[in-house]
């Protein structure tokens, strides 16, 4: 079944939730975060890394059904026009919380070829993959490091 066609699915609620989370794991390490005014930036946040603005878009990843990756969407979706629109140019990393790891994942935005999803790999791919696999752990939000040095 749909999940947007679910009772009670709150999408805008699930992104501020990430958002949230996001924003004070940053600002529990001591990152200087800006926040723009109101909805209508194609970014959530803005990382002040001194005096280099670093455009910040979050987003909530979905674990895999097998559980060893997950997603997240690396474009907007306008349900009403049926739309698609990805973040080309428009932001410089992607912040990612994952509610079961309870943990920020940064992709950088110009590392992505996709136009809709993004996946990571929690744990070793069955066949021993490595090779155009993007691995959790160099993902994985750590502090005192530039989110433009994730891969």
């Amino acid at each position: 079944m749909d999940k947007r066609k679910q009772v009670g699915y709150d999408p805008k609620g699930i992104g501020e939730r990430s958002e949230a989370q996001i924003l004070a794991r940053m600002l529990k390490d001591g990152v200087v975060v800006l926040s723009p005014f109101g909805d209508n930036q194609r970014y959530d946040l803005v990382v002040d890394e001194g005096g280099e603005f670093i455009r910040v878009q979050c987003k909530t990843g979905c674990v895999s059904e097998d559980g060893g990756s997950f997603v997240f969407p690396i474009c907007s979706n306008n349900w009403n026009t049926k739309t698609r629109r990805g973040y080309k140019g428009e932001v410089e990393v992607f912040a990612v919380y994952l509610r079961e790891e309870d943990d920020v994942f940064i992709v950088n935005a110009s590392n992505i070829q996709s136009s809709r999803t993004c996946s990571i790999r929690l744990s070793e791919t069955k066949n021993g993959q490595k090779r155009g696999v993007r691995m959790a752990e160099y993902h994985r939000y750590k502090s005192g490091m530039s989110l433009l040095d994730y891969p």
